[in-house]
């Protein structure tokens, strides 16, 4: 959605015929050709699901249950009208989850032209789940582990405290909307300016084992040796 109008047109002779013809009259076959796009078109919307409109059966509005137990809606209007299966009839998931792809289709076609949308279809735009605590939790893993990697010359390990881990998560909770990326400004910045504060007052040296806490009253977070600890 970043992309200049053209490139749009661009992807849509690739959509429509498989083939793209360059300026030179140069022929490129796409016809086994897997293409993905990703956008972070609603973004914004992240975590405000409660905000959907619903009808008085609490699905969201524009569709209706059928005798099944699923959610439909109408695809079109007049003569040959499409009826289309939104969902299953799993009700304890399923208004939620149809009730966030609605919200987030709406803002696709708010932004991009009808006839792209068309040409890639509603069954081909897959809505990404937001990140829960286990993806944090697991991504939060992986900073750390890159983090160790940086100082592996200096032979150390990093290990966080039960409350600099829950400090850090809540703080990503409290910023879902932007995903995964204050993990990653927490850890580079303020995990690593409190390692090389300790380094820089004797407190750790080459081949500590080093745990990262949370000081709630200074609001910071510190680096310490493991008692006994050492490589």
């Amino acid at each position: 959605e970043k992309a200049h109008p053209e490139v749009l047109d661009v992807l849509l002779q690739v959509i429509e015929d498989g083939r793209l013809t360059d300026g030179q009259g140069r022929t490129v076959d796409f016809s086994n050709t897997i293409i993905m796009m990703t956008s972070n078109i609603g973004g914004s919307l992240a975590g405000k699901d409660n905000d959907v409109a619903l009808n008085e059966d609490g699905d969201p509005k524009g569709t209706f249950r059928g005798k099944d137990g699923a959610l439909y809606r109408q695809d079109s209007i007049g003569f040959g009208a499409k009826i289309v299966k939104v969902s299953g009839a799993d009700g304890a998931t399923g208004q939620s989850v149809d009730a966030r792809r609605a919200k987030y289709l709406a803002a696709l076609k708010a932004k991009l032209r009808p006839e792209f949308i068309n040409r890639i279809g509603e069954d081909g735009i897959v809505v990404f789940n937001e990140l829960g605590k286990p993806e944090m939790e697991g991504i939060l893993a992986l900073r750390v582990k890159d983090l160790e990697d940086q100082l592996k010359e200096r032979g150390v390990t990093v290990t966080l405290s039960a409350e600099a881990k829950a400090e850090i998560l809540n703080r990503a909770e409290a910023q879902k909307a932007y995903g995964a990326r204050p993990l990653k400004q927490i850890v580079e910045r303020q995990l690593s300016d409190a390692i090389v504060e300790a380094e820089l007052d004797g407190r750790i040296g080459e081949g500590d084992a080093i745990i990262v806490g949370w000081h709630a009253e200074k609001g910071a977070f510190t680096a310490d040796k493991k008692k006994g600890k050492k490589h």
